[in-house]
């Protein structure tokens, strides 16, 4: 079974090119990987199966006090060969498993890219399962039996999302801004409820600073009170200059998690940072419908937002006011930030 070498799969690309619009460019890739035919995979599963079993003989008869050098340098190599035959077989179905990814969100309300990744990571949990425990003298073909297996996997994580707590109980958006104001107790900032039926933020839209209705109310608002406002678009050469001589910033974030206190920005342009991060006051703008329970609810729109600006993409958690004490234990306010935070929800 050892005596020589498996050959390598024929080069080329698994099928011909596709066009998949609706695929993250990072995964595309995946379908490019060479295919392993039914014999081969059969050769690859025997010998991977005897390492094992000529690993757990080897590991079972050694002498606890005094192992051979040579049973163990035996041990080191057939385990070396075994993770590459189980690594070569990983790779060669991968795409079984994104294909049934993929086919599983068809006519679902959620198929998003961080729904379609998800399921990705359940099915490469599924592939090494499956490959650790499947028998080649099954007359079933290995990749028929791994759709299987994902597809029922697939499906019982839908049920189980489905009948969870979580998702039956989400928190309405009062109990959420309680919980956000219990976060921020003591961080220098606080957090005003504003309700303004002629501010309406759009939602989904995710990106860095105000929404242009929302822009023209706080401006024309601030204007009233006789504040000068500066408003994009901003000179780049002059930005900072401006940006550092204001004495309040007001922006737009993505979204805030009430169990961290924290507020969320997103965006693409440094720049654009500028304005949360220099001025003396922050003052950041949210819907209420934005606000999310907990950290782990905010891992699908942070994955989404990587996946559509896969070059620039910058995600901001701001807890508060900035805060140093790295000089004698002494906390000091606004010395890497704002000195003050405050967070407006819009419901």
């Amino acid at each position: 079974i050892l005596g020589h070498a498996l050959p390598e799969p024929a080069a080329g690309p698994r099928r011909p090119a596709l066009k998949l619009d609706d695929l993250p460019t990072e995964l595309a890739p995946l379908y490019q990987l060479p295919a392993i035919d039914k014999e081969l995979t059969a050769r690859m599963f025997v010998r991977y199966n005897y390492l094992k079993y000529r690993i757990d003989q080897t590991i079972q008869g050694l002498d606890r006090r005094d192992p051979r050098a040579t049973d163990l340098n035996h041990v080191r190599q057939w385990l070396r060969q075994a993770r590459d035959i189980r690594a070569r077989l990983a790779a060669a179905n991968l795409p079984e498993v994104l294909s049934v990814a993929r086919r599983h969100l068809i006519d679902q309300a959620d198929a998003s890219p961080s729904r379609l990744l998800r399921l990705l990571g359940l099915g490469h949990q599924v592939l090494f399962e499956h490959i650790n425990s499947y028998d080649p003298a099954r007359p079933q073909p290995f990749a028929a039996y791994l759709r299987w297996r994902c597809q029922r996997a697939f499906a019982r994580q839908e049920a189980e999302e489905a009948t969870s707590p979580r998702a039956q109980r989400r928190p309405t958006a009062a109990t959420l801004l309680r919980r956000l104001r219990l976060a921020v107790v003591g961080s220098g900032g606080g957090i005003e409820q504003l309700v303004e039926p002629g501010l309406r933020l759009r939602r989904g839209g995710r990106g860095a600073g105000l929404p242009e209705d929302a822009h023209r109310a706080v401006a024309s608002a601030c204007e009233a009170a006789g504040f000068e406002v500066l408003a994009p678009p901003f000179a780049r050469a002059t930005l900072p200059d401006a940006i550092d001589q204001a004495q309040v910033g007001v922006s737009g974030v993505a979204f805030a998690v009430a169990d961290a206190g924290s507020l969320v920005e997103f965006t693409v342009d440094d720049g654009v940072r500028l304005v949360s991060t220099l001025p003396r006051i922050h003052i950041g703008i949210l819907h209420a419908e934005d606000l999310l329970a907990t950290l782990r609810e905010a891992a699908g729109p942070i994955r989404d937002f990587y996946t559509q600006n896969p070059k620039h993409a910058t995600v901001t958690f701001i807890s508060g006011p900035s805060r140093t004490a790295d000089i004698e234990m002494r906390l000091t306010l606004g010395v890497h930030g704002p000195e003050v935070a405050h967070a407006v929800v819009v419901s």
